[in-house]
């Protein structure tokens, strides 16, 4: 999996998110600073081995994933957010989620080079290309619609695709916890820059379903009124 394209596409995605959400040069500018962070504490952990120390249970990646679940869950209901999410359209975050096709393809040249197994691939147990191809087509028909039920059901069928891959991933990893023994371990993705992927990636592709989710039922307010089309 070449390095520079998980760094990128992290960088990206990360970008866009934050240029979603901010709606100031202040806002702007401390998400960005809280991103950088996150970036240099997740890869300087990377490079110094923390993650890949599988003789601890629960694996220590699951930090990586966590922590910024619970940062947006402080945040969630805060009025700046509220604010930005009123003046985002709805589709915008399920364009987003386009981006999963790209991290698909990275994961099953990864697989075609031998460094992560099969499960983790749509030619196995990872469906979350799914959610990627079918972005485009769940924000288009939302557009035409306005249909919060059908924006509700994919962002949930998005969020258990995504969940799907997480433990498929995390059961693939050396330890007590792996169930998957054939083919190579999981162990590519505890290694800087491929961290980025569970560090950064994956919360953003949560939190894009999340968001959306509070978007469309927006005490208060309809869809429409809440984010426009």
């Amino acid at each position: 999996m070449p390095a520079f394209l998980i760094s990128a596409l992290a960088v990206v995605c990360a970008a866009i998110l934050i240029v979603i959400l901010h709606r100031s040069i202040r806002q702007a500018i401390l998400l960005t600073v809280m991103a950088v962070a996150w970036f240099a504490v997740t890869g300087m952990l990377a490079e110094a081995g923390f993650f890949s120390n599988f003789a601890v249970t629960p694996p220590r990646l699951l930090l990586a994933l966590v922590t910024p679940a619970v940062a947006l869950a402080i945040v969630i209901r805060s009025n700046s957010l509220r604010e930005s999410l009123a003046a985002t359209p709805i589709a915008v975050l399920i364009y987003l989620q386009v981006f999963r096709v790209v991290v698909e393809v990275l994961l099953f040249r990864a697989y075609k080079m031998g460094n992560i197994p099969v499960q983790m691939t749509f030619e196995g147990r990872n469906f979350d290309i799914i959610a990627g191809l079918t972005a485009p087509i769940a924000g288009w028909l939302y557009q035409r619609s306005k249909s919060r039920l059908l924006a509700t059901l994919w962002n949930v069928a998005g969020l258990g695709l995504l969940g799907n891959i997480v433990v498929v991933a995390i059961l693939s990893m050396p330890g007590k916890l792996r169930y998957f023994t054939d083919g190579p371990a999981n162990t590519l993705l505890t290694h800087f820059p491929f961290i980025y992927l569970p560090a950064v990636l994956v919360p953003i592709a949560y939190t894009a379903h999340i968001l959306s989710l509070r978007q469309l039922w927006s005490r208060g307010s309809s869809p429409e009124g809440a984010a426009g089309a």
